[in-house]
């Protein structure tokens, strides 16, 4: 099998990940913060060095990273906490439906709103025409903004240091979705003003599905905008009937995934050891191959904006999901459709039913990319 689909997960994981996972579910017995116990302080405190890996990648303390089942998750919990009724929210046209659809739920029953604010692909001038429709857009009532870092459609990396400045500077609190940055690009949060980072655990930080997490800077967690999304059990406080009010406990109601996110803090670890700027280079010089070799491909069109992991193109006369069906045939991974991204797909102007995305991780290689190209040249040729 060659697997072109990192965009959705990654794989294969690195060794440890796994190894690390199965060391936690073999010792780590206690549940940690329930109880006294020498089990359950040992899990507190390895939860706690796994708050301080993944707090240490995106400039973060460990106490304001949140863990959650996924990006997605993350996203609802930035999102729905933050929320104040009857405001006005702000996100940009690459948006996938982890926030089209929390932020439409939140402002469906209100009078603010939400509007769309240009990405401005093709603008010679991008981070200045960006923040001049995010100006444009704001209304009276605006108190937050949503924007992916990285367009998981066509790898579209958008300005979030400039963007944060912004909304520092106009008191919009700025959530970050960076399910296709996290790993890829350097992220810092209180350098870029981030008030919330969403990061999955399973894509680029090459942890184990169903771990993710709410990565807050220090103004996001003070700011006053946080309330508790998900109430339960914390393993303090228990005769108090509200949630603490301290992260990261206000926004993790009951147990979390210990195992799962021993996992994540190994593919972080992964990251840090293998150095992010190499595995960059190396997913970067992989599209840029993969650009080389479909632009010679007759009837193909590539949608690509930004140099990233992600390559989409559709081909004239035959749908996005008969090439990749074809593709499977052939063992080869990738995805087709409009990958959850219908803004994106709108924005840069795709085919009906989408197109064909390959994206790359670190374990591919140029021989995969090779076999890739001659494989879909002979689909087309086909028809």
């Amino acid at each position: 099998m060659i697997y072109l689909d990192n965009a959705a997960t990654t794989y294969p994981k690195p060794d440890s990940v796994s190894a690390s996972v199965a060391e936690a579910i073999n010792t780590l017995a206690g549940n940690p913060g329930r109880a006294s116990h020498s089990a359950s302080i040992g899990a507190s405190v390895m939860l706690y060095s796994y708050r301080d890996t993944v707090a240490s990648l995106f400039g973060a303390s460990p106490e304001n990273v949140v863990f959650t089942y996924n990006a997605t998750y993350a996203l609802n919990i930035a999102i729905k906490s933050s929320y104040i009724y009857g405001t006005h929210i702000l996100i940009s046209d690459l948006e996938h439906n982890s926030v089209m659809r929390p932020v439409a739920a939140v402002t469906g029953n209100s009078f603010g709103g939400y509007t769309v604010f240009d990405s401005s692909l093709e603008d010679k001038y991008r981070t200045d025409a960006i923040i001049s429709s995010i100006r444009t857009k704001m209304k009276p009532l605006t108190r937050t903004l949503v924007c992916t870092a990285r367009s998981n459609v066509c790898g579209a990396k958008m300005p979030i240091r400039e963007i944060g400045e912004f909304c520092r500077k106009n008191n919009l609190f700025y959530i970050v979705d960076a399910a296709q940055s996290a790993g890829f690009d350097d992220i810092d949060v209180e350098r870029d003003l981030i008030d919330a980072l969403c990061v999955p655990g399973h894509k680029g930080l090459y942890g184990p599905t169903g771990t993710g997490a709410v990565i807050f800077s220090a103004h996001g967690a003070e700011c006053g905008r946080v309330r508790s999304f998900i109430e339960g059990g914390s393993g303090f406080n228990s005769l108090d009937t509200q949630m603490p009010s301290r992260l990261p406990e206000k926004l993790e109601g009951g147990t979390v995934n210990l195992c799962g996110i021993a996992g994540l803090a190994a593919g972080v670890n992964f990251i840090n050891t293998t150095g992010l700027a190499l595995i960059r280079n190396h997913e970067i010089r992989l599209t840029e191959l993969a650009e080389s070799k479909l632009s010679q491909i007759p009837k193909v069109k590539l949608y690509r904006y930004d140099a990233s992991s992600i390559i989409l193109f559709s081909a004239e006369g035959i749908s996005s999901e008969q090439i990749a069906a074809e593709l499977d045939g052939e063992g080869i991974c990738v995805r087709s459709g409009y990958h959850c991204a219908p803004l994106a797909h709108k924005r840069i102007g795709t085919p009906v039913g989408g197109g064909v995305r390959l994206s790359v991780g670190a374990f591919n290689t140029c021989d995969e990319i090779e076999i890739f190209a001659d494989a879909l040249s002979k689909i087309l040729q086909k028809g």
